[in-house]
């Protein structure tokens, strides 16, 4: 159905952006945490990957009822992201004094909700295609991944002008407007 590609299109998009601009954001935080622009780059790149990857298999008990796994992720993700806009910077002002090993420790409980709602969105989205839109399956990949790309250079820009609480807050639009766009029944169970 043709009138489904721009919903398509912009639920991809959303979750390449919306990904990264979290991703981003709690590097630059925990940056400070760490005191170490690199460890932090290692350690939430590696936890969000790790946790992600476990989201996506986890999405396959809802191939049936993709619907309740997307309100279910987006929720999560929304929670998760206004957490940290609330708590996130008072937490590591209050254990900056931990050892760096626990501190990592601390990186990994903390993203791991939210790492794990992220690996959800994309799998789900694809798994309503199949039967009706199979062919737009290439697309969807090739939208995910385009946005997935500008969206260091946006990130950048958002951040620089202001802050990485925006960042935050616009990951939150992002990924309620992909549900907003969900190309399949999000009423379903």
């Amino acid at each position: 159905d043709k009138r489904r590609i721009p919903r398509i299109m912009v639920y991809f998009a959303c979750l390449g952006l919306g990904f990264l601009f979290i991703e981003m954001a709690l590097i630059e935080r925990f940056s400070v945490f760490l005191n170490s622009a690199t460890t932090a780059f290692s350690v939430v790149l590696a936890g969000m990957l790790v946790f992600s990857g476990l989201g996506s298999w986890f999405s396959s008990r809802f191939v049936d009822k993709a619907g309740k796994g997307i309100r279910i992720a987006v929720a999560l993700i929304a929670v998760s992201v206004v957490c940290y806009i609330l708590f996130l910077f008072p937490m590591i002002q209050t254990l900056s004094a931990l050892p760096l090993f626990v501190k990592g420790i601390v990186v990994l409980i903390v993203i791991a909700p939210v790492s794990f709602a992220l690996g959800m969105p994309y799998p789900l989205g694809l798994s309503t295609m199949k039967e009706h839109t199979g062919s737009l399956i290439p697309w969807a990949y090739a939208i995910n991944g385009a946005f997935s790309v500008i969206s260091t250079p946006v990130a950048a820009i958002v951040s620089i002008s202001s802050g990485y609480t925006a960042l935050f807050a616009v990951s939150i639009v992002l990924y309620g407007l992909a549900f907003v766009c969900f190309p399949g029944d999000r009423k379903a169970r």
